[in-house]
Formats: structure tokens, sequence, C-alpha cells
């Protein structure tokens, strides 16, 4: 009796190579990306608030936390204890930061939903065009927690919005930390953060983002 091949009964599995998850693979690596950079900005606003001067200890401090939480945490305790003479003369300093810091909390969650949710495809397009449906899907075939998270959402959309709210962070935390290092700079404003797309409903066309 031959011996059945190992996997020939399973169910097709992608490879995410396909050319239905271009623009999703874009957008999770832009949004992967644009959150990193405002973290790499973050670790030069500590270093400024710690004093400056021999960069390689704040940095060493800054990079001995595994993740990225706790080192917001560790700029939010400098900035607490920033000193008299220091809010004085940079009086937004305190509030500004911590209205970054407390930003970037709220969106690290949907970026670990984003980050960590697995997808599937549905191979029929046809059909799933004729029935105005997205070609990817969030999976939450076995109830995974970050891919519930975000099957309310259009992807794209959310993996975009995603992208444009860290850059703004980071763009944000770029002036400041320039402001707090040259008193003749002019202390930027806050910006006005994109607005997060609404969640998905049967008439949303799933479509609409591909083009972007």
């Amino acid at each position: 009796m031959p011996k059945k091949r190992p996997g020939k009964y399973l169910p097709h599995r992608d490879r995410f190579t396909e050319k239905r998850y271009l623009p999703y693979v874009i957008a999770i690596g832009q949004a992967a990306l644009a959150w990193n950079a405002l973290h790499e900005r973050l670790a030069l606003l500590f270093c400024n608030v710690m004093g400056g001067g021999w960069v390689d200890r704040p940095f060493g401090v800054w990079f001995s936390a595994q993740y990225d939480r706790p080192r917001r945490a560790m700029l939010r305790a400098a900035v607490d204890t920033t000193t008299a003479k220091d809010q004085h003369q940079f009086p937004k300093l305190l509030n500004d930061v911590k209205w970054i810091l407390n930003e970037a909390d709220k969106l690290e969650d949907i970026r670990n939903n984003v980050i960590h949710a697995p997808l599937f495809s549905i191979r029929d397009s046809v059909e799933a065009k004729a029935m105005n449906l997205p070609l990817v899907w969030a999976d939450t075939l076995f109830g995974n927690p970050r891919a519930k998270n975000i099957e309310d959402r259009v992807l794209l959309l959310e993996f975009r919005w995603l992208r444009d709210m860290a850059l703004c962070l980071r763009d944000f935390t770029s002036l400041v930390e320039e402001a707090a290092t040259d008193p003749k700079r002019p202390w930027p404003g806050r910006p006005s953060p994109p607005i997060r797309p609404q969640k998905r409903t049967p008439q949303t066309p799933q479509h609409r983002g591909l083009k972007k």
C-alpha cells in the first residue's frame, strides 16, 4: 500500500508572496518602519533630556530595555524629574513629551494587532469582487485575539493610518527634541493627528484602499 505524502490532503497554504498580498505587505512594512523610526527619535529625546553630552551612556541605558514600552517609561521618568531651570526655560516640554508618550502607549496595541494578526486570502478573486469582498482578511478561524481586534476594520486603511500616526508622532518628537536643545528655536505646536478610519460595515467598499 503506497504511503501518503505528508501534507497532500492539507488545504492550500499561502506563502504571502502572492500578488493579492502585495498591498498588505507594503502597508504592514511601512507601519512597522514608521513605528521603529518613532522610537529612534524618542531615544534621541531621552538622551537630551538626560543631559546630552556623552551619548553612549544614555543610549546604553535606553537600549538596555528589550521592549519599546519600558523604554518609553524611562523617558517618562526622565521628563518627570527635569529641573526647575529646564521647566522654566522650556515650559511646554513636560506636557508635550507626556502627550507623545500617551499617544504612543495607545498606538502600541493597534501596532501589535497589525504586526501580529494572521491573515488569509480568498483565492477566487472573481467571486470576491462580485460580492464586494476583500481578497485578504484577518484570520479569526482559531480565535486569534489580534485578528479579532481588526476583523471589523478595512485592513489597508487601518495599516496606513497606523503608519501615518506613527510618523506624526515621530515628526513632532523631532521638533520637540530640536527645540529643547536650542532655546532660539520656536517651540512647535502639537500636530493634528490623522483621523482613524471608521469600522467596516457590510456596505463599506472593501477595495477602496488598494490603489493608494
